[in-house]
């Protein structure tokens, strides 16, 4: 290699000097659009303004307007959010695999600067490029305000996501990476934001795989819902005019933000994309079923076995009341089917809600997709279910997020402060973490899995376990019956009902 250094990545808009840590280059904090402030708030996102010289990039932007959870991702917060961090060996000529990590938080939290998603593990494991973003969140995220005029657009958390890989694309090779390889995987919200972004024309333009860790495919709204929520929010708020919510102070909006999420009882679907019908084409279900999605994008697509275990956790179950919950995933159900499906769910005791609620939010919908892509492309499935001694005792099993310390290898940060509280020998941990990352790695590099992939009407899942297995994703019988039901015929657009 030349004598240059590696910590230097000339971009198309200027020079950025990274941070030289042990064997890899960390950059923080390039923006990657201009700041969507002011007549901007409401628009999607525009390109960043080049430079000259040479810029720092050794410390994180500032991250999207959120609830403060206390020290830590949110004490940086403001609209200027719009930033992505990068892992590398170098800045070099070697064109490695992009991996670009998309965060969850149910549309109103978190960053790319999370020191759960930290990607020095996982470069060291792979010879791989890791890229984390920020992305608007909540109002300012996924309300639609276009019916004000043209200074609104929907889904500018999705736009920003876009602007992103198109960044990534023009500019990863200054950075060591493959424009030509750009794996994009994300896990809950992230998973359901690249479901959407894979009917995105100018995100099928870029991105080479994805990886959909726990998201569910119909959890999105109509244009006709997402106006109708956006016109109540303005109401609740007393915002009445487009330029008094241009104008309002972001803080003010962030605290909105969670008192109108109580306002509507719609508690983590309050803030969601909605399918608009130019940028968002179509619902992912029938966009793959229609010929919207490129079925030359490989895809894998996978969960915890339990999912939503928490739900019958007693403390909350009771905050969310499980029981209505249990019958209000069934309620637009014909009565004689509704009760076969609750019926179904009776043999898993007091855990029947929340593992219904679990198949249908992420394991029935992530197989009809799987279904529909496999049909002329390459689609694999996995289960995570592996549980280390806090997860069985507490009663949470493999539930959501517990899959994220294994993908990243940060034990000590996020949810690996939860799942490791009673681990002293992390021998198989470190086991589990290093079978996931190398598939996860195999797939970024090549695009190719090695066990059976999907097809109509057979989903096997790798199961991640103390020991490697193989099943069906959803059991035959439970998906055979939720087939039948009108929530699938709304995820297939064979019924005027929205989905959600």
């Amino acid at each position: 290699m030349n004598n240059r250094d590696v910590r230097l990545a000339k971009t198309e808009y200027g020079v950025y000097r990274g941070l030289r840590k042990a064997d890899m280059v960390v950059w923080k904090g390039i923006p990657y659009a201009a700041a969507p402030e002011g007549e901007r708030r409401f628009l999607p996102p525009e390109k960043p303004e080049p430079f000259s010289g040479i810029r720092d990039a050794v410390q994180f932007g500032h991250i999207a307007w959120q609830k403060p959870k206390g020290k830590g991702c949110t004490e940086n917060m403001a609209e200027d959010c719009l930033f992505l961090n990068i892992w590398s060996p170098a800045a070099d000529e070697k064109k490695r695999p992009v991996m670009v990590y998309i965060h969850g938080g149910s549309f109103v939290k978190g960053c790319g600067s999370d020191p759960e998603y930290d990607g020095e593990n996982l470069v060291r494991a792979g010879d791989v490029v890791v890229v984390t973003l920020n992305y608007r969140l909540g109002i300012l995220g996924f309300l639609d305000f276009s019916f004000l005029g043209e200074g609104f657009a929907p889904n500018c958390g999705l736009y920003d996501c876009t602007a992103a890989l198109k960044w990534i694309a023009e500019n990863i090779s200054a950075f060591g990476g493959d424009p030509e390889r750009i794996t994009v995987f994300g896990q809950s919200a992230g998973a359901i934001l690249i479901s959407a972004l894979l009917t995105v024309k100018e995100a099928q333009a870029v991105i080479s795989r994805a990886i959909l860790m726990s998201g569910g495919p119909t959890l999105f709204r109509t244009k006709k819902d997402g106006q109708a929520l956006a016109r109540r929010f303005m109401d609740y708020t007393g915002l009445d005019t487009a330029e008094k919510l241009k104008t309002v102070p972001a803080e003010i909006l962030a605290d909105w933000q969670e008192r109108f999420k109580a306002h509507t009882r719609m508690g983590e679907g309050t803030y969601i994309p909605e399918v608009d019908g130019e940028f968002f084409r179509e619902f992912p279900v029938i966009a793959a079923k229609c010929g919207l999605m490129d079925k030359n994008i490989p895809v894998l697509m996978g969960s915890t076995r339990e999912e939503l275990s928490c739900l019958y956790i007693k403390p909350v179950a009771k905050a969310l009341d499980i029981e209505t919950m249990f019958n209000a995933g069934v309620d637009r159900e014909d009565p004689d089917l509704a009760a076969e499906v609750q019926r179904k769910y009776t043999r898993f005791g007091r855990r029947g809600p929340a593992i219904m609620m679990s198949d249908l939010i992420f394991k029935v919908a992530c197989t009809w997709l799987a279904e529909e892509l496999g049909e002329e492309g390459n689609v694999w499935l996995y289960s995570f279910d592996y549980e280390t001694r806090f997860m069985r005792v507490s009663g949470l099993h493999a539930f959501h997020f517990s899959d994220l310390p294994f993908v990243f290898a940060n034990y000590r940060e996020g949810m690996g402060k939860i799942v490791f509280l009673l681990t002293a020998d992390m021998r198989k941990p470190r086991e589990i973490t290093k079978r996931m990352q190398a598939d996860f790695l195999t797939f970024a590099k090549t695009g190719s899995l090695p066990w059976e992939k999907c097809g109509r009407g057979n989903v096997p899942a790798r199961v991640y376990d103390r020991s490697i297995g193989k099943r069906q994703l959803i059991d035959p019988d439970i998906r055979e019956l939720l087939s039948r039901t009108k929530y699938r015929a709304a995820a297939y657009g064979e019924s005027e009902e929205s989905v959600l």
